[in-house]
């Protein structure tokens, strides 16, 4: 709610009207010509407190126009005038006159910024009375301001437009568009304003105009500025695979004509920088292994934003340096190690033999890997690549080593059984190794040889064992797998504690002997006189001959036997019947 107060000035102890309006006009009627009011505006709050009130002069022996510049000047008639003379002379000694039969007249064609004082002759023919003149003062628009100046610092967005005073103003409007149409106004008494929170990147043209009692001057002239452009976004950086080029993208930045962006490596040192008037540009010989900062800023004729900080970016993968390849000999596997490399987030190491065998093992991130399957025998060179997940190095420096050799192939043994010595032969491999043979005994005595042939013999196997035979290859730096084992068995031990027991009344012989190591039978022979002779062969440690004749004299011996020798004959045992 507002509360308005009229007072007529020329009858100061009449009081004044006052009304109470929700709305923000009010019609008077009843206001009396050739008066001067004084009217007044206050606002409720919703405490229905009152504000300080708005002071507006007015007066009905003028009707001044701010929109034509003239003004419309009326007054009561006078006894004998047959024409009036109105003047206004302003300040600066300008005198406006019009002239009319009636009691108004318009004075045209009035300066801005000037005070008026009106006079108002009668004329009678000739004469005119210059002593009985009614006089008026009013003030026309203010005239725009002038000297109008900006100041914009890059780094900030405020901009601040002033000008010269004008006199007899009230107050001052000044306004700025923008080059997106918005628009922002500011009020002051003052001949400055501070147009804060401009937007960046854009050019602001900016006009002010002066106002008195309700008129308002023309605008001023304009003046424009460009604010700073605005920050770049979105800037994104990647490496290019097998080159040493690094790329830079980004979003248009809104009043830029160029842009700068700075790589700093965090690693190696390094700094690159590459300038653009598009929205990318590529910086040439990066190093690999390098982490850096990245900013861009955007610029005008004029301005530069500040530097904006983009994710950080990595270049490609050195290389992985100090390989080092150690092949176990048992299971023809290779273990890799080697130092890391920046902005590497996986390995792979690989093995490639001279006639094209390919093995590979991946690491992640370890510093190791394991290269299984490698085949035995072969020369193979080692390397190991780094990737960051986009890009992938060249192979390190090679390591060669050669595995293994391979299990030796077609083994043949030969039993002496005579001499219980053991030939053995095999097939050579592809590559010159030395062999060793060995034969193992169940109580783990050993018999070995040593050659650079491909065969061998093995004397003294002792009787009765059952021997592992096997042939292994050995090269200067590895052992290869041993041949797979041949059982063999050496010649069957002689029996012992051999026994005859002799039953009289069939005259039946029954030999027997105690268990002879290695053997998988038995042959007892019988001899007697005139060439007699007979045998019994027997799994069991007993033989019987039965129906020998009376009166003689028998010797028998046993043989051990198995599935390559015969032992020798043990001793002679005689008996009589």
């Amino acid at each position: 709610m507002y509360q308005v107060t009229i007072q007529n000035l020329d009858e100061p102890t009449r009081k004044p009207s006052v009304y109470n309006v929700t709305d923000t006009k009010l019609d008077v009627n009843g206001i009396q010509p050739c008066s001067n009011y004084l009217i007044t505006v206050s606002s409720f709050s919703k405490f229905l407190l009152l504000s300080e009130p708005t002071n507006y002069n007015y007066s009905t022996n003028m009707d001044y126009s701010c929109t034509t510049n003239s003004v419309k000047v009326s007054w009561s008639s006078v006894i004998g005038a047959s024409s009036y003379l109105a003047t206004a002379m302003g300040e600066n000694g300008t005198k406006m006159e019009c002239t009319s039969k009636s009691t108004t007249c318009t004075i045209i064609g009035l300066r801005c910024g000037q005070y008026y004082e009106v006079n108002v002759i009668p004329i009678s023919d000739n004469c005119k009375n210059q002593f009985n003149t009614t006089s008026a003062s009013f003030q026309t628009v203010p005239c725009p301001p002038g000297n109008l100046m900006l100041l914009r610092e890059c780094t900030g967005n405020v901009i601040v437009f002033s000008w010269n005073h004008t006199s007899n103003i009230d107050y001052y409007m000044a306004r700025a568009v923008d080059s997106k149409g918005e628009v922002m106004t500011c009020l002051t008494e003052d001949n400055s304003c501070y147009f804060t929170n401009t937007e960046c990147g854009r050019r602001y043209y900016f006009t002010v105009n002066s106002f008195t009692k309700g008129c308002r001057s023309e605008a001023s002239a304009s003046v424009d500025v460009q604010t700073a452009p605005c920050i770049p976004q979105n800037l994104k950086t990647s490496a290019s695979c097998s080159s040493d080029v690094l790329v830079s993208t980004w979003d248009h930045a809104e009043g830029a004509l160029g842009y700068v962006v700075e790589a700093k490596g965090n690693i190696r040192n390094s700094s690159y920088t590459c300038k653009s008037n598009s929205n990318s540009c590529a910086m040439e010989g990066v190093l690999c292994g390098d982490q850096l900062t990245m900013t861009i800023t955007a610029s005008d004729a004029e301005c530069s934003s500040p530097a904006h900080l983009g994710p950080p970016a990595e270049t490609e993968p050195c290389p992985p340096s100090q390989l080092t390849a150690s092949v176990n000999c048992t299971d023809n596997s290779a273990k890799l190690t080697w130092d890391s490399s920046p902005n590497a987030v996986s390995y792979t190491g690989k093995a490639t033999s001279s006639d094209g065998h390919i093995v590979t093992c991946e690491a992640g991130l370890k510093l190791g890997c394991q290269l299984n399957g490698l085949q035995c025998g072969k020369k193979y060179t080692f390397t190991v690549s780094a990737s960051d997940g986009d890009c992938r190095t060249v192979d390190s420096e090679p390591v060669n080593h050669t595995t293994a050799p391979c299990a030796v192939q077609g083994v043949l043994t030969k039993l002496n059984c005579s001499t219980n010595a053991l030939s053995i032969t095999w097939t050579p491999g592809s590559i010159p190794v030395n062999y060793s043979a060995t034969a193992v005994a169940p109580n783990g005595t050993t018999l070995r040889c040593f050659t650079e042939d491909y065969k061998c013999t093995l004397g003294s196997l002792q009787c009765g064992y059952q021997y592992n035979v096997s042939v292994k290859p050995i090269s200067s730096t590895c052992e290869g797998q041993s041949s797979v084992p041949e059982i063999i068995n050496s010649v069957p031990c002689v029996p012992l504690n051999v026994q005859s027991n002799l039953e009289c009344s069939t005259n039946t012989l029954q030999a027997s002997w105690k268990a002879a190591a290695g053997a998988t039978s038995y042959i007892s022979t019988l001899r007697g006189a005139k060439g007699f002779s007979a045998s019994c062969q027997t799994t069991n440690q007993s033989c019987a001959f039965p129906d020998l004749q009376c009166a003689q004299s028998y010797s028998f011996s046993v043989v051990a036997i198995n599935d390559r020798c015969n032992s020798t004959n043990s001793n002679n045992v005689t008996a009589k019947t």
